[in-house]
Formats: C-alpha cells, sequence, structure tokens
C-alpha cells in the first residue's frame, strides 16, 4: 500500500542498529525510479547489534550509539547519521518521486 502511494522514505527501530537500504518495490527488487528507502535507526541506547544476514540492498551498516538527522525539502531529503561521540558516519540525499 506505502509503495502504490508514492512513499519515498520509510524509519524503523526495532532492530539495535544504523542500517540503510536502496530504494525498493515491494518484491524487495532495487528500483531507483519508484521505491522505496528505509532507514533502520536502532541506536538510542540499548545494547547493540551485529549484522547476522545482509539483504542485497543494504547499503550501509553501523553498529554504534547515534542519531539519524533527516533533512525535508520540496524536491527530496538529506541523511546524515551522527554517532556520539562525534563524527558523521553515514550521509547522503535523494529526490522524492
Amino acid at each position: 500500500m506505502l509503495y502504490e502511494q508514492g512513499v519515498d522514505v520509510i524509519i524503523s527501530a526495532h532492530e539495535h542498529l544504523y542500517e540503510r537500504y536502496a530504494p525498493m518495490s515491494p518484491d524487495g527488487q532495487r528500483n531507483d525510479a519508484h521505491g522505496i528507502r528505509q532507514f533502520i535507526v536502532g541506536t538510542g541506547g540499548a545494547g547493540l547489534y551485529t549484522v547476522m544476514r545482509v539483504h542485497p540492498q543494504s547499503e550501509v551498516q553501523i553498529i554504534a550509539h547515534g542519531l539519524l538527522k533527516l533533512t525535508l525539502t520540496a524536491q527530496g531529503y538529506s541523511w546524515d547519521f551522527l554517532q556520539v561521540g562525534g563524527g558523521r558516519t553515514d550521509s547522503g540525499a535523494d529526490v522524492c518521486h
């Protein structure tokens, strides 16, 4: 349903790590034109997990406490994962469809 409505980004946080995925269609295939990018940001203070299985569309996995700064514009969005104690460890930008 989210894909059909043109959603660009999903943020979830159950897993205790940071992970960013390439834009995907509902069947898990990369789709840069219409796919949904997912961020997992479960890095708020609980014990961290290690990556057990890496999905083919996973682009970045970071095992560190931190936060995701997401900046929205009329045309797109940008992201910065900021680790506790300093340092930006993942950043980028994309346009909305």
